[in-house]
């Protein structure tokens, strides 16, 4: 009974893509900068089978877990080194991006700086080192709104729709996504 389900539930793809559509156009003001500047959080992507708007964590979002998990100060050259791999994504360069901000994780591994290595690994079709880097991601923090969102772009971008659904329908039961509706 269970083995139809993607294929019966097809449809549902034509409510997950908006749902997605939306949530990336939400997600983008829980991660402003203090300044109250997104510009530091989207980069279109052409010609890739990720279409739209694709979501990069800003810096100011990315300092403040290296913050959390390595203590009060981040070192220059890794503040440096957040802020060129967010440049180089914003400006297109995603192989560059890819390389600087697991540069970053190789010091500092964090959910954020995950999913900016998995969103840009799917914004070039990459999809088993996207998933890898969405593995990484959930292990450090499960409930982390843009991981959930990457891991349902990948189900997506795999023809799994039942699996983006579902991964879809987690993020409703999180507080912070949950909030916004009301």
């Amino acid at each position: 009974m269970t083995e139809g389900y993607p294929r019966k539930y097809w449809w549902l793809v034509l409510v997950v893509v908006p749902l997605a559509a939306a949530l990336f156009a939400v997600l983008p003001g829980l991660f402003d900068d203090p300044d109250g500047q997104p510009g530091d959080q989207r980069i279109s992507i052409e010609g890739s089978s990720v279409r739209g708007d694709v979501q990069i964590i800003g810096t100011q979002v990315l300092l403040q877990q290296i913050r959390e998990q390595g203590g009060s100060t981040v070192p220059e050259d890794v503040q440096a080194a957040v802020e060129k791999a967010v440049k180089l994504a914003r400006e297109g360069f995603q192989e560059e991006a890819i390389k600087a901000f697991t540069e970053v994780a190789d010091r500092f591994p964090t959910a954020a700086v995950y999913a900016n290595i998995a969103t840009l690994q799917l914004s070039v079709d990459d999809y088993d080192a996207a998933e890898q880097s969405l593995t990484r991601a959930a292990a450090l923090d499960p409930a982390y709104p843009p991981v959930k969102v990457g891991q349902a772009r990948l189900y997506a971008s795999q023809g799994k729709p039942g699996e983006a659904l579902a991964v879809l329908e987690t993020l409703t039961e999180n507080p912070e996504i949950a909030s916004l509706r009301e």
